[in-house]
């Protein structure tokens, strides 16, 4: 087997971008669906309710965290990532985490561009708090993962993503939305 891309996705459910490396963590890639998108619940969401969170392009920067939509609207909009402030309890799955909220501007442009009243928040995992993989298919006690559904390390190989493209007899194939 050998290794063709690292595709980092910042933001649950949002589009990812391609790295020449990556660091290793135990939660998985530095920075791998560190973030994700909660409704006014503090449930999150997915691409599954929402497909459009495929057009969110993520860049982070100097600390900052920039959202666009490949759309063009509404427009880009950069904001500092937070490490520390309000905290709250949000569920992933069937589990609950703490996570820190990113703030209203970033709330704001979400609900703008998913054309929602719903009180969605963009969180960041909160670092003091474990989210362990399930204990059946974990290789150590209390192994932690991000916002991933499951897994520190999510693969998937190119003769399948092939194959999904000859499925749906894509005429335009590209990777870049394939979600591992």
């Amino acid at each position: 087997m050998q290794l063709t891309q690292i595709a980092l996705y910042p933001i649950k459910s949002c589009r990812g971008f391609l790295l020449e490396s990556a660091e290793v963590t135990l939660k998985g890639f530095k920075g791998d669906r560190e973030l994700m998108i909660v409704n006014g619940d503090r449930k999150f969401i997915t691409q599954r309710q929402y497909p459009q969170l495929a057009l969110i392009e993520v860049k982070i920067a100097d600390g900052n965290l920039t959202l666009a939509s490949a759309t063009g609207h509404p427009q880009p909009v950069t904001f500092p990532l937070r490490e520390e402030g309000d905290r709250g309890e949000v569920e992933i799955w069937r589990d609950r985490t703490l996570a820190i909220d990113q703030g209203d501007k970033a709330a704001q442009w979400l609900q703008t561009f998913l054309e929602t009243s719903d009180n969605v928040r963009l969180v960041r995992q909160s670092p003091q708090v474990i989210r362990p993989i399930d204990p059946e298919y974990a290789t150590s006690p209390n192994q932690p993962v991000s916002f991933a559904d499951g897994y520190p390390f999510l693969l998937t190989n190119t003769a399948s993503l092939d194959e999904l493209n000859r499925r749906i007899n894509a005429t335009y194939q590209n990777t870049d939305y394939a979600v591992p």
